[in-house]
């Protein structure tokens, strides 16, 4: 059991480390062109400890981001999330933890959060899919 869980924790911290070497080519370096959409644009911003960075900014985000801050809003109107409530609420959970770190600058801890939901579900799909092999 702890065998598994070490390796479940190693591609945890492996999908990371590879995350961030992605996310410094695709908009720090501009060595990838990192024009995604129509409506997306990569926007620098800036926190309250004047620590800037770069991260694309969709039309549409706030819709996504209101289901991220109040999961009870994809039940009261048409969201786009509405079919993935355990995606929006584990989004939620990170974002509140995260929220006690890191106060609420330019949706930084929901963007954490975010990024942070998809390693981890990234990290357990290679663990189960070694697991059944």
């Amino acid at each position: 059991m702890f065998k598994n869980l070490s390796y479940a924790v190693t591609y945890f911290f492996f999908t990371i480390v590879v995350s961030f070497g992605i996310y410094f080519l695709t908009h720090e370096t501009n060595l990838i062109n990192s024009n995604h959409y129509i409506c997306t644009e990569i926007k620098e911003y800036q926190t309250d400890s004047n620590f800037i960075y770069q991260f694309p900014f969709s039309c549409d985000e706030d819709n996504y981001y209101e289901g991220f801050r109040n999961p009870t809003s994809i039940i009261e109107r048409n969201h786009p999330y509405q079919s993935r409530p355990l995606y929006i609420f584990s989004v939620f959970l990170i974002s509140n933890i995260i929220d006690l770190f890191i106060t609420n600058q330019n949706n930084l801890p929901i963007t954490i959060s975010v990024i942070i939901n998809h390693i981890i579900i990234f990290s357990l799909s290679i663990y189960f899919l070694k697991k059944s092999l």
